[in-house]
C-alpha cells in the first residue's frame, strides 16, 4: 500500500488516486470566505465589508477602505471573540503586501493604510522577509529597523482596537533575515557533529536575535529527512536519519523556546522532503511503510 500525494496525473499504476495540495489550499481559502461572508450576513452587514480580496493593484483605493467601517468588534476579555475574529487569526499575510512597491527603507516602507485595512480585517499574522524577492538598494533590515516597523504595525492595529498581531520568520541557521545577527553553518552540517548541544546552542542565540528585532515566532526547524539527492533544499535538514533528525529537532527547539518569549515552528509536512521529481514544493509518492518508519517520527 502507498499513501500518495500530489494530483493523480503522476501516479503510478495500480495506485489510489493520488492528492494534489493545491486543492486542499484552495478549499481552505473558499473556507475562510464562507466564514466571512457567513458572518457579515449575521451582523446585518454587507459582505463586502469583511471581504478579503484586497485590490492589491489599485493603492488609490486604500484610504477609502481604511476609513471604512471595521466589522470587527473590538475584543474584549469578557466576551468571547467573534467569528470573524476567530477566522482573521487564522489567516497570515506577506510583509510584501504592506510595503510600497519595492521601497524597502524602514523609515518610509511601510503603507499604513493597507496595515489598517488589515487591522480592520482582524488579519492576525504577518510572514517573510521583506527582502526575500531579490536584491534591494537598500540593505536588509538591522534588529533595530525591524523593530521600528514591527512597533508601527502594532500601533495601527492599537488604533483600531484589533488583537495584536504576530510575526513569523524563517531561521534556519541563525536569524538570517536580521542584519548583524549570528550565523551558523547549516542544520545539515550541525547535524554532522553528532553534538546535540550544538544544535541547542544554535536555537538559544538564534531565538535571542529574532526577538531583538520583534520577531518571536520562528519557522524552524526543518524536520523532514533529506532522502531524495535531486531535493535542493537538504541542507536544510538534519540529514537521512529519523533518528537524528528526531533528536536534533528536540534540541532545537529546546534552544529556541528556553527563553519562554518565543515559539519553534516545525516544518514543513510529513513527507515534503522527498518530491519525486526533485522539484520544491512538488508531489511525493511514499508507500505506507516509508511514512511511518522514516518520515512521521521526526515530527511526533
Amino acid at each position: 500500500m502507498y499513501t500518495p500525494i500530489g494530483p493523480a496525473a503522476s501516479q503510478p499504476r495500480g495506485m489510489a488516486s493520488l492528492l494534489h495540495w493545491k486543492a486542499y489550499f484552495v478549499v481552505v481559502f473558499v473556507a475562510l470566505g464562507v466564514l466571512f461572508t457567513a458572518s457579515s450576513i449575521h451582523t446585518g452587514q454587507s459582505a463586502t465589508s469583511v471581504s478579503v480580496a484586497l485590490p492589491v493593484a489599485n493603492m488609490q483605493t486604500l484610504p477609502s477602505l481604511a476609513s471604512s467601517s471595521s466589522s470587527i468588534a473590538p475584543v474584549s476579555s469578557e466576551v468571547d471573540p467573534t467569528l470573524a475574529q476567530k477566522v482573521g487569526q487564522m489567516l497570515q499575510v506577506d510583509i510584501s503586501t504592506v510595503l510600497y512597491g519595492k521601497n524597502r527603507n524602514p523609515r518610509f516602507a511601510l503603507n499604513k493604510a493597507r496595515v489598517a485595512y488589515y487591522a480592520k480585517l482582524g488579519i492576525g499574522s504577518y510572514f517573510n522577509s521583506p527582502f526575500a524577492g531579490g536584491p534591494s538598494r537598500h540593505e536588509s533590515w538591522t534588529a533595530d529597523e525591524w523593530h521600528d516597523v514591527i512597533d508601527q504595525i502594532q500601533a495601527i492595529y492599537a488604533q483600531h482596537n484589533a488583537v495584536p498581531a504576530i510575526y513569523g520568520i524563517d531561521t534556519i541557521h541563525g536569524a538570517n533575515y536580521v542584519r548583524d545577527a549570528v550565523l551558523f553553518p547549516q542544520p545539515l552540517a550541525a547535524a554532522s557533529s553528532f553534538n546535540l548541544d550544538v544544535a541547542y546552542r544554535m536555537g538559544e542565540v538564534s531565538a535571542k536575535d529574532s526577538l531583538a528585532a520583534g520577531l518571536p515566532w520562528i519557522f524552524s526547524p526543518v524536520l523532514g529527512l533529506a532522502m531524495q539527492p535531486k531535493w535542493a533544499r537538504n541542507y536544510e535538514t538534519f540529514g537521512e536519519d529519523p533518528h537524528t533528525v528526531s533528536a536534533f529537532g528536540v534540541a532545537l527547539i529546546q534552544g529556541l523556546q528556553a527563553n519562554n518569549r518565543t515559539a519553534a515552528c516545525m516544518k514543513h509536512f510529513i513527507g515534503y522532503s522527498n518530491p519525486t521529481s526533485g522539484n520544491d514544493r512538488a508531489d511525493s509518492v511514499i508507500s505506507d511503510f516509508e511514512l511511518v518508519n522514516y518520515y512521521a517520527p521526526s515530527f511526533l
